[in-house]
């Protein structure tokens, strides 16, 4: 109707960077009548096929779950739950493609009607329109199908429900007579007399927590992305999310305990990255609003500690991209969702991620006003529980930064009549102890200078940094002696590790990473200082800390009840730690970086922790590797390579039961191929790159010889990051074929390679070789349509656009050496192959 029209236009985004909309501003009002015209055009069909699929279904599993369930109120809601999730879900994926191709024909039939461009624009024009209000046409089509669905569905079980009305006639008794193959289910499916089982029930209220199509409505809202940086945003946090949802064991962590290069931790540097080169505001509001209403919704992202973590990181870094004006919105978002508003652990987190401010605001006002001087007892113990978990526990904020909520819960307990509450003195004479030793809190260590905060940001601290090297310059020698008089894993040894837990460094929380890193930084600095003095002792230093590492690891189990590790956890802090480390020497020395040492640690843990944790290590240091490689630290490249190439690490994980290793080392290795790409591309390979280069030759051809299968099933990402020109390379990778394949006789006399029977059997390919299609608008369909020989403009003029798609603009041919988009090219390849074989 008129009202679903005036709606629809005001969430129809018009690119207003498109020349032809600044020439014509008016056709505006033209672009929303041809949307809405296309809308119209499919969303009966859609509709009705969806609601009718989903009522049947959902009412056969209704009456009979419900068989026995004497509360038809809960009959009813379980109903419309599962209808409007089926419906709606089925008209999100019936209607995309459909409601893709309408608005491109009805923006471009619009367009040539009113004669203001060239057909060549018209159809740039009209993609371009059809994709970034496509979301919008699917949400409002969703919207209907879930809607008529709870009519339907209302329907469709009236006649059942009457049934259970009639006098004297059970309906049980009639369910059972009338569903006679009843006796055909298996036993954990029938119904049975009674109330429905609550995990039986639980099916059906999991319906209202199902994530559909999240990423796509927030793409809907915030309509107005310049430059793809908002779409790129929220990318990354539906794929955050949908990471989580498939690896479940993620959830309970945090994002500061994940490994170096972990998945959520990259997704959370590109979030960081795109979010940087957005610059209207308006639009990150919006999407700062959505990932704020997803803190501890209804879903299992919203809620776990790992999605709670990774939401508000990305809050945080849509605050800086807008000039904190999302910290400054804080109070009005809480204010408006009643149900969030008094949600310790959600205020708790925005507090200490510094998005929220409890020194004054509208939120700080309301609190006051739901204390009520003491009468509002829930408010005040609200205020009391978040006080002491931001301000005493974790001294995320200072007294000054309180000072309301504090004078408010001091004339509280001042006015009591009787004792006053515990909780509420105990608070304030912390807090009094607090405001004299200075107010606590994170304002003091910004008002230092920046060199202070990173040397440990006061005398103190850097007391304390000094303090925990002596400790690791004592245990380190203390082992070396062990060593030489062979009492190393005897009694002696168990000394050590009972100091370090003594003095507290084993604990599993901060104080064990600030000893890690400690004892990594003084291995190093101890071996490069002896290199000039001692070459012999070089290795001296580092080899005895290893030895360490693997002792704490080898004696774990009289030590696991003193700390909050795993002996697996407990490796990859340690592997994380050196990380670390190597990150911040190689940006310190620059050219004086040496990473002999760095080489010398990973190739000795690994040999000495693999007989305890086994392929643990391995997988550790992949984890670091990918966090190291190259592009990041160039200076670091021929350790790093060495290290890939490792007998423990290489061969591990290409062996890994499940194939779980071939994706960190694919990783790897297309780094690799990266880093190197621009050397390879212009054929100018200076002495270094040159033995880089050898050494990655003799990579690939340990891979061909060994693990041909690897090269075959990733061959395609291998071929996108290696220059055409690079010949050598891509032979290698493209000569391989699985160890079982027998390869015919290439001299046989009237050999024909298409009548050969593997020539019908599709290869597996683990590489997304369909993205590169997928980016460009409209291609897929249009390839599909050539394929199938029913394209509407004719198969001739095919070749001709796709070589025009295939063209690269100037500037970026000129950045890749090469004219044409040769990832693109190899996609549509590939992909006609497989529609050959699928099709016969």
């Amino acid at each position: 109707g008129e009202a679903a029209d005036t709606d629809f236009g005001q969430y129809v985004v018009v690119n207003a960077k498109i020349p032809l909309f600044q020439q014509y501003p008016q056709l505006r009002q033209h672009v929303v009548a041809a949307l809405s015209n296309a809308i119209k055009e499919i969303i009966s069909p859609v509709v009705e096929r969806s609601v009718t699929i989903a009522c049947i279904t959902s009412r056969e599993l209704i009456l009979k779950d419900f068989a026995f369930e004497a509360e038809e109120g809960q009959l009813k809601v379980a109903s419309h739950l599962m209808v409007q999730n089926l419906a709606g879900s089925l008209a999100l994926v019936t209607c995309k493609e459909p409601l893709r191709h309408s608005m491109c024909n009805q923006v471009r039939a619009m367009l040539q009607k009113m004669q203001v461009a060239d057909g060549a624009t018209i159809d740039q024009v009209s993609q371009i329109v059809a994709s970034e209000n496509l979301d919008v046409g699917c949400s409002m089509i969703e919207k209907a199908a879930t809607e008529k669905a709870v009519l339907e569905i209302d329907t469709a079980l009236d006649g059942a429900l009457q049934q259970r009305h009639i006098p004297g006639n059970p309906f049980f008794d009639t369910f059972q007579q009338q569903q006679h193959w009843m006796r055909y289910l298996p036993e954990s499916l029938r119904p049975r007399a009674g109330r429905l089982a609550p995990h039986h029930k639980r099916v059906y209220e999991d319906f209202a927590k199902l994530p559909r199509e999240r990423a796509a409505q927030m793409v809907a809202a915030a309509a107005a992305t310049e430059g793809g940086g908002m779409e790129k945003c929220v990318q990354c946090v539906g794929k955050a999310e949908e990471f989580v949802m498939r690896t479940p064991q993620v959830a309970g962590s945090t994002l500061g305990s994940l490994p170096q290069g972990h998945e959520l931790q990259v997704l959370m540097v590109q979030f960081r990255s795109a979010a940087a080169q957005c610059t209207d505001e308006r639009a990150i509001g919006v999407l700062a609003l959505k990932v704020f209403r997803r803190l501890y919704d209804a879903t299992k992202f919203g809620r776990c500690p790992v999605g709670v973590d990774w939401l508000v990181g990305a809050l945080s870094a849509l605050n800086d991209a807008c000039g904190k004006k999302v910290a400054r919105e804080m109070h009005g978002w809480l204010l408006q969702s009643e149900g969030q508003k008094t949600n310790r652990e959600l205020v708790c987190v925005l507090v200490g991620a510094g998005l929220l401010s409890l020194s004054a605001g509208e939120y700080t006002v309301e609190l006051l006003r739901l204390m009520d001087g003491g009468r509002g007892v829930q408010a005040v113990e609200f205020v009391v529980t978040v006080l002491q978990q931001v301000l005493i526990d974790k001294r995320h904020i200072g007294t000054q930064d309180c000072v309301a909520l504090l004078d408010a819960l001091s004339k509280i307990a001042g006015a009591s009549r009787g004792k006053p509450p515990e909780a509420i003195v105990r608070l304030l004479e912390e807090a009094r102890k607090l405001a004299r030793a200075g107010g606590g809190g994170k304002q003091q260590q910004q008002q230092q200078p920046w060199a202070q905060q990173q040397q440990g940001g006061s005398s103190k601290d850097a007391a304390d940094a000094k303090g925990v090297k002596d400790v690791v310059r004592f245990t380190l020698e203390k082992l070396a002696q062990l060593q030489l008089s062979g009492e190393e894993g005897t009694a002696g040894g168990m000394q050590l590790v009972s100091r370090l837990l003594q003095q507290g460094w084993l604990k599993g929380d901060e104080t064990t990473d600030r000893f890690l890193l400690a004892a990594f930084e003084v291995a190093t600095e101890t071996s490069i200082s002896l290199a000039t003095s001692d070459p012999p002792s070089t290795n001296a230093p580092l080899d005895a800390l290893s030895r360490l590492l693997s002792l704490l690891v080898r004696s774990f189990d009289e030590w696991r009840r003193s700390t909050s590790m795993t002996r697996e956890t407990f490796v990859t802090r340690s592997i994380g730690a050196l990380v670390k480390v190597v990150h911040i020497h190689h940006v310190e020395r620059k050219t004086s970086f040496n990473q002999r040492p760095y080489h010398r640690l990973f190739v000795k843990m690994l040999t000495d922790l693999r007989e305890t944790v086994g392929d643990h290590v391995s997988f550790a240091v992949s984890d670091a590797l990918i966090a190291l490689q190259p592009r990041n630290l160039p200076a670091f490249a021929f350790a790093w390579l060495e290290i890939l190439a490792h007998r423990l690490v290489m061969p591990k994980l290409l062996q890994a039961q499940g194939n779980k290793g071939w994706l960190p080392f694919h990783k790897m290795l297309v780094a690799l191929f990266q880093y190197m790409e621009p050397w390879l591309r212009n054929a100018d390979l200076p002495p270094p790159i040159k033995l880089l280069y050898n050494g990655t030759l003799r990579v690939l051809l340990v891979l061909l010889h060994d693990f041909p299968e690897f090269l075959c099933e990733y061959h395609y990402s291998f071929c996108d990051v290696i220059p055409a020109s690079c010949v050598q390379l891509r032979n290698l990778v493209l000569s391989a074929f699985p160890l079982r394949m027998a390869l015919p006789d290439p001299f046989t006399p009237h050999l024909k390679v298409d009548l050969l029977p593997e020539i019908s059997v599709a290869p597996t390919i683990l590489s997304n070789f369909t993205a590169s299609i997928a980016a460009v608008p409209g291609l897929r369909n249009e390839l599909d349509a050539f394929l199938k020989g029913t394209r509407s403009g004719g198969n001739a003029s095919f070749v001709s656009e796709l070589i025009a798609k295939s063209a690269l603009p100037p500037a970026e041919a000129a950045a890749r050496g090469c004219r044409y988009n040769v990832p693109l090219i190899n996609s549509v390849v590939l992909y006609s192959g497989a529609y050959a074989i699928s099709h016969g």
